[in-house]
């Protein structure tokens, strides 16, 4: 068969199929670089390849495929891999995009060469251009000796490369010639171009983040639907962490999805059976009024201690929709601790109060975000206090900030019936906004004092709680500390009980009718508009005249209370780890001039520089928002109008002490520089190459709804200074709004992740907060507490980076393990831990110290969390050094070889480090 059509007999393609190739006359071509179709010269052969409406895909994309390989393939579906991997690649890395960050690609498809294919393909890349820095070629061979070999002056530029050829180029080899002799050319493209973009783009084994499917490819669809006499139920289908997923809702109110659902359901119960354990008695019963999904009852059920546990949920109908559809939510209702009630709870809670003899070391409200509105009332509070033991305590989900004034009504009930109550302030993909919890006990709590030797005895796997996130979500917000009269920080510190909150602050009411909204203007081309949200006091949101207005951007909220938390997250904590030496910073993006805002409140900044190409942005902001627009009449700040990325290769202010990164990546929307940033070494090399040596780059890093958008982000930031910091951050964000899409949140979901990064070391709680109190910054979110909590990620987070927390969060000692999925499984059960690292090609002059031995030895000792001795062992030879260092029932040694630069270093351990 093979034979027949290297002849030029194609099969005959049936009805409706597309053949094989087109008949044409062959091109000629004597196996030389120099007689192989050129891209301009030979249009027909080169760049052929068409979408389904017959529109050409490539865009700055060469291929040359003369022989018509791709559509002669064995396999016809040859074409449809070339083409989304090409199309991939323009997404995500085409100079159109972003100029010289970008990467230019030409891909020969040659049958035969009479020279060797390297030769070739240097003297190809030549011809067709491809020999400068943005320049790749990759000649794949599929005749009878199929190979590949890539040329092109991109790959001699270190500074775009994360990885040294060597290191990547056999693999991607290997894969394209296998794939070459299996006769499907296309899939040679596809791992050639995902090789590429590993090398300049994270180095991470995934290729371009398009192959496979974009975060469009999940459709949202009604799954189920259904009434009861309580409520309306809905299940949908949906995109989840770029997974499909499903999400339950209630009376239009989501619920939780199978994928985020233990983010609520592990805060909703660990942090207060951790608290109860401190008692010095652990839990035993609990009561739950909701919840008939069963979600907190498996997370409780999993504490060794809990002997009994009941529920109260009205409806039954929910409970049989978690057991069918949502298994790992409902896995412990059959539990034979669990008594499952489906009751009216607010009566059970009120007869049950009345008869006595019941009590309950932790209570659950867990009921929709307005349940029944005449359950709330002093009586009901103090019947569920009465159910309480003595080392009891109440958690109840509360709702957020869009309603300021139910959450206050609801904390007047808690502080009333209770000596002890404290918001706890979360973030939950299934959430739109930062979510609020309530803790409250008829004792003095202390909620910074748990139990953590009972934590670590369950070994529960989590995916959001640990013990560095207990005190995070601890951190109140200036925003609820303003709302309720709480006093401002000035340094990080404990939680105060809103026992102390001035709950007579006038708040005002917050309607979700729509009646409060108004358009008070767009633009012609619908780009952007401002909003009416809902009318508030300034200082709640961004607001001139004392009302409240939202700008959105292609239906982007840019400019809200939500991105204001986004703004801060970028600027303030970084503004702070410099201290007095942030004096000149750049933001690249940031014409709603928020962030500017904040930058300018630190007397001592002496430049601030603004870039954005987005004039129709600046005017709307200077229309309606005027005191954020005065930021940029500030004699320190220079606004730039011009493309980002053609003024950074000719700026000359730098070098900068903070860098913000504040371009929106938003892969969902049509690739254009408004919606794409980099993803690439050299990009990440030019931001570091403009810092001072101190200096600190701030990037957006996606959120969870993002996993493999992230993990790039941070890889890229690891490679970009290596030696230095990188400490990635999680916070609020706003989420996606989208006409015509049934669900929010399909791209966007909290927490948002960010990402710090120095060529120095830095200890991101090393702050000197005199310089805050002196700045005197009014932030609409940020504080000294919060500055500490966004540097604790949601354990599949610190999992999926390799980024546990910082030690020493609010100068806590730190008494607690790792999360159980930061030790690898293999370390569980292991009596001794090895961990041997070979080094090659080492700096000859920098193994020949026993000093700097010692003092690497020591610090990673400090990173695997084991106790290093003083006294140390030494020797050192011609051939170079040997150290060992002993260390709690374990040692570290290091050996080097100075003149052929290698060393070994072995830590061994009777411990899990």
């Amino acid at each position: 068969v093979v034979a027949l059509r290297a002849a030029g007999n194609p099969r005959r393609a049936a009805p409706g199929e597309v053949p094989y190739y087109t008949m044409r006359p062959p091109v000629r071509y004597d196996g030389t670089a120099e007689t192989f179709p050129h891209p301009t010269t030979h249009v027909d052969q080169c760049g052929r390849l068409l979408e389904a409406n017959g529109q050409p895909i490539v865009n700055d994309t060469v291929l040359c495929d003369p022989d018509e390989a791709l559509t002669r393939a064995l396999r016809q579906d040859q074409v449809k891999f070339a083409t989304t991997a090409i199309k991939a690649w323009e997404r995500d890395f085409s100079p159109a995009l972003f100029g010289n960050f970008g990467a230019r690609v030409g891909i020969a498809l040659v049958r035969w060469t009479i020279e060797p294919l390297p030769q070739f393909a240097a003297k190809l890349a030549k011809s067709w251009g491809l020999d400068n820095s943005t320049g790749v070629l990759i000649a794949l061979r599929h005749g009878d000796v199929p190979n590949v070999a890539l040329a092109g002056g991109l790959l001699s530029d270190e500074s775009a490369m994360e990885a040294s050829p060597e290191h990547w180029e056999a693999d991607l080899r290997r894969q394209a010639v296998a794939f070459l002799r299996g006769g499907v050319p296309g899939r040679a493209i596809e791992v050639s171009l995902s090789g590429i973009a590993d090398a300049i783009g994270g180095g991470l084994g995934q290729g371009m983040l398009s192959l496979g499917g974009t975060n469009a490819a999940v459709k949202q669809k009604m799954l189920k639907e259904w009434k009861t006499q309580y409520q309306r139920g809905e299940l949908w289908a949906t995109q989840c962490a770029e997974e499909r997923c499903h999400e339950l809702f209630l009376d239009d109110v989501r619920q939780f999805s199978d994928r985020f659902e233990r983010y609520y359901h592990e805060v909703m119960s660990y942090p207060a059976l951790n608290l109860v354990a401190a008692s010095g008695t652990p839990p035993k019963r609990v009561l739950m009024l909701g919840g008939g999904d069963g979600g907190i009852a498996t997370r409780v059920l999993a504490i060794d201690s809990i002997e009994h546990m009941t529920v109260l949920d009205i409806d039954a109908e929910v409970t049989q929709v978690a057991k069918e559809w949502f298994p790992e939510v409902s896995a412990r209702t059959e539990d034979p601790r669990l008594e499952l009630l489906h009751v009216n709870a607010i009566e059970w809670v009120s007869r049950s109060a009345a008869e006595g003899g019941q009590s309950f070391d932790l209570i659950v409200i867990d009921f929709t975000d307005i349940p029944l509105d005449s359950g709330w009332s002093d009586d009901f509070f103090g019947s569920l206090r009465s159910l309480l033991s003595p080392i009891g305590i109440l958690v109840q989900n509360m709702g957020s900030m869009l309603e300021p004034v139910g959450l206050k009504n609801l904390i007047r009930h808690h502080v009333k019936a209770f000596r002890s109550t404290f918001a706890l302030t979360t973030f939950i993909p299934d959430y739109a906004v930062d979510y609020v919890l309530a803790l409250s006990s008829q004792n003095d709590l202390d909620p910074w004092k748990a139990d953590w030797s009972f934590w670590e005895r369950q070994h529960i796997e989590t995916q959001y709680y640990s013990p560095e996130l207990h005190y995070a979500i601890l951190a109140t917000p200036a925003v609820i500390r303003r709302a309720f009269g709480l006093p401002l920080e000035t340094v990080p510190g404990p939680p105060v009980p809103l026992q102390q909150a001035d709950l007579d602050v006038e708040l005002p009411s917050h309607k979700q009718d729509g009646k409060n909204d108004e358009i008070l203007e767009h633009s012609g081309s619908k780009k952007v508009s401002a909003m009416v949200v809902f009318r508030q006091r300034e200082g709640f949101c961004p607001s001139d005249g004392g009302e409240c207005r939202e700008l959105r951007a292609s239906s982007r909220p840019i400019l809200n209370m939500h991105t204001q938390h986004q703004d801060e997250a970028m600027t303030l904590p970084a503004m702070n780890m410099l201290g007095a030496r942030a004096k000149r910073v750049l933001i690249l993006g940031g014409a709603t001039g928020y962030m500017a805002s904040m930058v300018l409140q630190y007397l001592w900044v002496e430049r601030l520089v603004v870039v954005d190409s987005s004039q129709l942005t600046l005017a709307y902001v200077a229309k309606w928002f005027p005191s954020l627009a005065a930021s940029f009449e500030d004699s320190r700040v220079s606004l730039v109008v011009a493309d980002a990325y053609d003024w950074l290769l000719n700026q000359t202010e730098a070098p900068f002490d903070l860098i913000v990164i504040a371009m929106k990546h938003s892969p969902w929307w049509k690739p254009a520089r408004t919606s794409r940033v980099p993803a690439m070494s050299r990009f990440l090399a030019h931001m570091r190459d403009m810092l001072t040596p101190h200096g600190l780059l701030v990037q957006e890093a996606g959120s969870v709804q993002l996993p493999r958008h992230s993990k790039r982000v941070v890889s890229l930031h690891r490679g970009a200074f290596s030696g230095g910091s990188v400490w990635p951050i999680a916070h609020g964000l706003c989420i996606d709004i989208f006409d015509g899409s049934p669900l929010d949140g399909k791209f966007m979901k909290p927490p948002a992740l960010s990402v710090i990064s120095s060529k120095s070391q830095y200890d991101p709680y090393d702050v000197d907060w005199t310089l805050w109190s002196k700045a005197n910054v009014s932030a609409f979110h940020y504080t000294p507490s919060v500055h500490h909590g966004l540097f604790v990620l949601p354990v599949e987070t610190q999992r999926l980076l390799d980024a546990p927390p910082p030690v020493g969060i609010f100068g806590l000692p730190r008494t607690w393990g790792y999360p159980e999925g930061l030790v690898p499984p293999e370390q569980a059960a292991a009596t001794v831990i090895s961990v041997l690292l070979d080094a090659r090609g080492c700096a000859p002059d920098s193994l020949t110290s026993a000093d700097t031995a010692v003092a690497l030895l020591q610090e990673l000792a400090t990173i695997a969390g084991l106790t290093a001795d003083k006294d140390t062992t030494r020797e050192v030879t011609s051939e170079g050094i040997s150290v060992v260092l002993p260390a709690s029932q374990s040692h570290l040694a290091m050996r080097t070889w100075s003149a052929t630069g290698a060393a070994r270093v072995d830590v061994v351990s009777c411990k899990a480090i």
